[in-house]
């Protein structure tokens, strides 16, 4: 018994290494290190940097404020789990499930989030910049005020998507599905929307300044006071948007079709168009 409870004591040292961690049950510690298994657990504040914890099951647990930078998570299912101001720099999360999950304020600079599933979570003010996100699916997910600059979502599914105040600059959204996403305020800079679709969606007051938006679908889009200068929107679909206020001044829109466009104070490359006011 004595030897059992010594083994559990050095597991403790072993995962909680930095003294402002807090310690799990001796349960806990033992599901975890043993049975990659820890469902409904209490792990705030767990130290798992560098871990591999790939194909494990941490449904419904707590790991907010937990340091699971570089850590590899690999097909790990974190349904429902609260990763809130936790550190996951550098981890990842290639093929993970992550739906209705909590990452408000969490670091996942540089993190591999290729093909997972985030359905329905809340990235809240995360940093999210400079990682791989290609083929993930965050319909209906919230985005507000994430930083995913210099990112790649290729192929990836924000539809119906909450991305207000976010930063999105020099991000690669290429034929992403964005359709009916709120990217109001959303800064656009530079990106690449190539072959997007961003029909039905609100992009309010938002910086797209050379940004490459060509062959997006854009039908029914709400643009309105948006800076476009420099856009390239060349064979993009735009009929029936609204660009009222919008800057399209230096855009390319070479094969572009405008029918149904709402023009009004609208800067275009030919000039101030008023056409439907």
């Amino acid at each position: 018994m004595y030897k059992k409870k010594l083994i559990i004591k050095l597991l403790g040292i072993f995962f909680f290494i930095s003294p402002e961690f807090t310690f799990a049950s001796e349960k806990e510690i033992d599901q975890l290190s043993n049975k990659r298994e820890c469902n409904s657990c209490n792990l705030e504040r767990l130290n798992l940097s560098g871990k591999d914890l790939s194909f494990s099951s941490l449904d419904n647990s707590n790991l907010s404020k937990a340091n699971i930078s570089k850590a590899n998570l690999n097909e790990t299912s974190l349904k429902s789990s609260n990763l809130e101001n936790a550190n996951l720099e550098s981890v990842n999360l290639s093929g993970a499930d992550i739906s209705n999950s909590k990452f408000y304020k969490a670091n996942l600079y540089g993190s591999d989030l290729s093909f997972v599933n985030a359905t329905d979570s809340n990235f809240d003010s995360a940093k999210v910049n400079n990682s791989k996100l290609d083929e993930s699916n965050f319909y209906k997910s919230n985005l507000n005020k994430v930083d995913l600059s210099n990112s790649n979502l290729i192929l990836s599914n924000l539809s119906k998507t909450n991305i207000r105040k976010a930063n999105l600059r020099k991000t690669n959204l290429e034929e992403s599905n964005l359709s009916y996403a709120d990217l109001s305020y959303t800064d656009l800079s530079h990106s690449n929307l190539i072959g997007a679709d961003l029909s039905h969606s609100k992009i309010y007051k938002s910086n797209l300044i050379n940004a490459n938006l060509s062959y997006t679908d854009l039908i029914d889009a709400d643009l309105t006071y948006s800076d476009l200068k420099g856009t390239n929107l060349e064979y993009a679909n735009l009929s029936g948007a609204n660009l009222t206020g919008s800057n399209l001044e230096k855009s390319s829109l070479t094969g572009t079709n405008l029918n149904k466009v709402i023009l009004c104070k609208t800067i275009m490359p030919w000039g101030k168009d008023n056409s439907g006011c």
